[in-house]
């Protein structure tokens, strides 16, 4: 083992991967293709695992901006849809069966006048 600790060894990029994160985000802005931008990142010496990590960020970031719709934001809207009808639903049954309700008193006077008005005939009565 050295003399020096390991924590001697570690580097602090923080700031140049936020200025990194920015000029990713102007350029996907602008148009620029994620090969030339992780191209560019790696010509400035950026490690290839380093460069493709934030041009995957910088992409997932940006979708909004290139229009990019996701499949989770389809099924989110999908869910919010659903429960909306779902909670509409009961009320949607209970109209319909107030519907039915109203529909059969205004005909039951019309169908007790129409059971009136048939003559009673037995089942062993036959026709013929």
């Amino acid at each position: 083992m050295g003399n020096g600790s390991p924590l001697e060894h570690i580097i602090d990029d923080s700031e140049e991967r936020a200025e990194c994160r920015e000029w990713i985000h102007r350029e996907f802005c602008a148009g620029t293709d994620t090969d030339e931008i992780l191209a560019e990142l790696i010509a400035s010496g950026w490690t290839t695992e380093d460069a493709e990590s934030m041009v995957e960020d910088g992409r997932r970031a940006t979708r909004h901006l290139r229009g990019v719709v996701t499949r989770d934001e389809v099924a989110r809207a999908a869910e919010a849809r659903y429960r909306r009808s779902m909670n509409i639903a009961p009320k949607l049954a209970a109209g319909g069966l107030l519907w039915v309700g109203v529909h059969f008193l205004v005909n039951l006077p019309r169908l007790l006048n129409e059971l009136r008005r048939r003559p009673y005939r037995r089942p062993d009565d036959s026709e013929g």
